[in-house]
């Protein structure tokens, strides 16, 4: 996987660099405006997908949940998401997208950071304040990062615009599972492979409580609109 990455960003690269009409250019790659919050989302998605990765797990091997009770806990995390990105869109009419999604994805990282305090001895319904909050955050800053990249490139570059950012945006995704999935291994390997304990999910937890904020700090970096 890693290495068909590899050789496709190499191969963008030379196209980018070298080709009289490249597909992306340059001065795409170079427009802040665009990129920051590519990138941004490409964090978020990041967290998102690693919550859902996790949060199964944590439900079943610490706290041996059925499916029924692990299909109506994410309840607690995907009607709030859904209600997020409507309102979410209603924010970035009224406020900078850095603004409303850079808070969003601060508030995201109290989230995680309260998946990752609820240990084991605690019971599964104190994971649901970590899980509204986090749905509803994660799907506040998901509009404001749309809408300030896809504008970024001007109304005859719509589809290129969308394009990479969902582009960059499913990057988050596809390197999340696998990175926490190796944390996951590494700490299981402390226990002696054993998958039933706590810590291993609570430091993937703040691992994605980083990744959080660090994603707030790049929305941070979103020029304003007369930059």
């Amino acid at each position: 996987f890693w290495a068909v990455t590899l050789v496709a960003l190499a191969g963008l690269v030379r196209d980018i660099t070298r080709h009289p009409a490249p597909f992306i250019s340059a001065e795409v790659i170079g427009n802040r405006r665009f990129m920051t919050p590519a990138i941004a989302v490409a964090f978020r998605m990041f967290v998102h997908d690693g919550i859902r990765f996790l949060l199964v797990l944590y439900l079943v091997n610490i706290f041996s949940q059925t499916p029924r009770t692990i299909g109506f806990f994410m309840l607690f995390y995907g009607i709030p998401l859904t209600v997020g990105v409507t309102y979410g869109g209603f924010l970035a009419d009224r406020w900078p997208g850095r603004l409303v999604g850079g808070l969003a994805m601060l508030v995201l990282g109290v989230g995680t950071l309260w998946l990752a305090l609820v240990g084991a001895d605690a019971g599964t319904l104190l994971l649901t304040p970590g899980l509204i909050v986090a749905g509803l955050s994660g799907g506040i800053s998901l509009t404001p990062f749309t809408k300030t990249a896809v504008a970024a490139l001007g109304p005859d570059r719509v589809g290129l615009a969308a394009g990479l950012y969902n582009t960059l945006r499913f990057a988050g995704i596809a390197v999340s599972t696998p990175l926490l999935g190796l944390l996951l291994a590494r700490g299981f390997a402390r226990y002696g492979g054993l998958e039933t304990v706590a810590p291993p999910y609570q430091t993937a937890f703040l691992l994605l409580t980083v990744v959080a904020v660090v994603g707030a700090g790049i929305a941070a970096l979103i020029p304003h609109d007369k930059e």
